[in-house]
């Protein structure tokens, strides 16, 4: 997928599964960026002002879509910098900063799952700021970014905000950890099987499908739910024909990662390290490309 001028930073999230939804166009680009440069505006802050000059363009296109749905569908995704997503402090300003300049309601920040990102994701929920949670690679993971999600919107709910106009989508990023494995046995030795634990990242994707599905039956979701709370949409980058694993089945194939002498653990924090690295790379790489237009 070309991630157009914005490297990744801006994304409209419509029907259906894909980990980012569709690279929003904004054909204003150009133009807006040769009056910054006019304007001698420096880097971050050229930066700042096109995304969000395109989120607001993109959200305005997809308001109606919004609306019509019941605002279940139609948000559009901008994303704080992927440096940021071990510092709480700073994530969660850098949102505030992009939710306050965008102004629309159909908007979600984009904010990596990290073991920080977890509290940062509450707090912006808390405060009626769509998330949209990325990185998330393992289910244990996945399991208490679930517990952040709920645990914002009934602190948001409780402020007296609408927990229904508070939307929130989850990324699971599980192609990665297939990649890791393989990884770990060409530095370790690749044992009986060089290829690794197969279909690891399909039985990652379909055991948290079931979750999600087991959500919606808790407590606390069916307390936030009649309160108007929408759950939160799950995507995924396997493609669905290949996680067409039973329970039992995806189980097991997770079980045997010891037999190859491999830690979930440590396999899942190198795929999220893996996957933080790629975005910070291409937020750079558009940092870089408007640096050079602006001179």
């Amino acid at each position: 997928m070309d991630d157009g001028p914005f490297g990744g930073l801006l994304h409209a999230h419509g029907a259906g599964a894909a980990p980012d939804g569709a690279v929003v166009p904004y054909p204003e680009y150009d133009a807006h960026l040769r009056a910054l440069a006019r304007r001698g505006r420096p880097v971050a802050e050229a930066l700042g002002e096109l995304v969000a000059h395109g989120a607001r363009r993109a959200a305005d296109r997809l308001r109606p879509r919004y609306e019509a749905s019941g605002r279940a569908d139609g948000h559009v995704c901008a994303a704080v910098p992927a440096h940021l997503a071990h510092d709480a402090g700073a994530t969660v300003a850098g949102a505030r900063a992009l939710h306050g300049a965008v102004g629309r309601p159909n908007l979600m920040i984009r904010i990596p799952a990290t073991e920080r990102g977890l509290e940062t994701i509450t707090a912006c929920l808390s405060e009626g700021i769509g998330v949209h949670a990325v990185s998330v690679v393992s289910l244990e993971r996945y399991a208490c970014l679930v517990d952040a999600v709920l645990t914002g919107l009934e602190r948001a709910a409780h402020a007296g905000l609408d927990p229904a106009g508070v939307s929130s989508a989850v990324s699971v990023t599980a192609a990665g950890l297939d990649e890791a494995a393989v990884r770990h046995l060409g530095e370790h030795g690749a044992g009986a099987d060089p290829d690794g634990p197969a279909g690891l990242a399909a039985a990652t994707v379909h055991l948290a499908c079931r979750m999600h599905e087991e959500i919606h039956t808790s407590r606390r979701r069916q307390a936030l739910a009649r309160q108007g709370a929408r759950p939160h949409r799950l995507l995924w980058d396997v493609p669905p024909e290949a996680h067409g694993h039973g329970d039992e089945r995806a189980w097991e194939i997770l079980g045997t990662l010891p037999s190859y002498g491999i830690c979930y653990r440590e396999l899942t924090a190198a795929a999220e390290t893996a996957d933080l690295t790629r975005s910070a790379r291409r937020q750079r790489q558009t940092a870089d490309r408007i640096e050079a237009a602006l001179r």
